[in-house]
């Protein structure tokens, strides 16, 4: 009896200490998700984003890009759920990258291509540029307007200025640049607001070159924080933007070698346009206005140009007055376009304008 109440006792106690055993595994199991949960969301609170639209900015989800061969990426933007002060610090306290800013090569488009493709492409880059920068600088327009020529020669996106500018407005993972999808179309531009903007498409068109920016390919306000932009590379800070380029091998000027399409397509919001007797007919000119973005002096190369990143520094902010005085520390004046090479114009359409959506 003795010996069954011993075998009873012992198999109980190796019962409830296998229990105990199971019991702690569970809580350490519980107490490692929990631990991993409180992580990721703090991870996620810095870094990760929640969509929230900001009129005029959307990008696409950047992959890793072994090679230059990708289909078009369109998913739309979204942000870290903090203030835009906040925002404003974290932007700030990312360096700019210490690696050279190589410029990219000048964009001249054909002169085979036809008139009514020209034009087109001049309105799409325009009203990127209107609706994208309309308040900022000249070089914050032309920094702009650098970033939609990039992608047109990036095998990530379309061929054309049109289809990168217009890309995704037509789906419904979202646009890139959100002024095609969330109806600010609508607002007739100013004259002379358009007018200026359209002097800079005119200029990025028939080549001239933002010296600030390089190959970027990405860019957003200040005040918001992308989910995108630690994997990034920060490239410049010109107004109220932040500019990136991609990591690696995506990021390098070989990878910016697709062939422009050769036309440029039609989108729905593009087909509806109409004359505007209140827009001027006379472009303004680049000479009338000096950049005003402080940065490293440009270094020349031959064929490329490189420029020494500029410092590492909290965003300066840029006055929208392009006629002001560069900062006297270091100022990057640019170059005329080549008078070589001009966009055709359609007489009876000399002044057109990106009219209401028609969606």
């Amino acid at each position: 009896m003795d010996n069954h109440q011993s075998w009873q006792r012992a198999y109980t106690f190796a019962v409830r200490r296998e229990w105990a055993e199971r019991g702690m595994v569970t809580l350490l199991s519980l107490a490692t998700i929990i631990v991993g949960i409180v992580v990721y969301s703090n991870w996620t609170n810095r870094y990760e984003h929640v969509f929230r639209p900001i009129a005029g900015l959307s990008y696409e989800r950047p992959q890793s890009l072994g090679g230059t061969a990708i289909s078009d990426i369109s998913e739309p933007l979204t942000y870290q759920m903090i203030s835009a002060n906040d925002a404003y610090r974290f932007n700030a306290s990312v360096p700019v990258s210490s690696l050279p800013l190589v410029n990219a090569r000048p964009f001249i488009l054909p002169a085979s291509l036809p008139a009514a493709d020209a034009v087109r492409a001049l309105d799409c880059l325009t009203a990127a540029i209107y609706y994208e920068a309309a308040s900022e600088s000249l070089a914050g327009q032309q920094a702009v307007a650098q970033v939609i020529l990039n992608r047109v020669r990036h095998n990530a996106f379309p061929n054309s200025v049109c289809g990168v500018v217009f890309s995704g407005s037509t789906r419904k993972t979202g646009c890139q640049f959100t002024f095609t999808c969330d109806g600010a179309l609508a607002r007739k531009p100013s004259a002379s607001g358009w007018a200026r903007a359209r002097a800079v498409a005119r200029a990025a068109l028939t080549g001239y070159v933002s010296p600030l920016v390089g190959q970027a390919t990405h860019y957003h306000t200040l005040w918001v924080a992308p989910y995108w932009s630690p994997s990034l590379d920060k490239v410049a800070n010109i107004g109220a933007h932040t500019f990136y380029r991609w990591k690696g091998v995506s990021g390098r000027p070989e990878a910016f070698n697709a062939p422009y399409a050769g036309a440029e397509p039609v989108f729905s919001m593009t087909a509806r346009v109409e004359d505007d007797d209140s827009l001027p007919v006379e472009d303004l000119t680049l000479s009338e206005a000096v950049p005003e973005v402080a940065g490293a002096p440009m270094v020349e190369a031959d064929p490329i140009v490189v420029l020494a990143p500029p410092e590492p520094r909290a965003a300066p902010v840029i006055s929208s007055n392009a006629t002001s005085e560069a900062p006297a520390e270091a100022s990057v004046t640019p170059a005329a376009p080549p008078p070589a090479a001009t966009v055709p114009t359609i007489e009876p359409e000399r002044r057109r304008r990106i009219a209401a959506p028609s969606w």
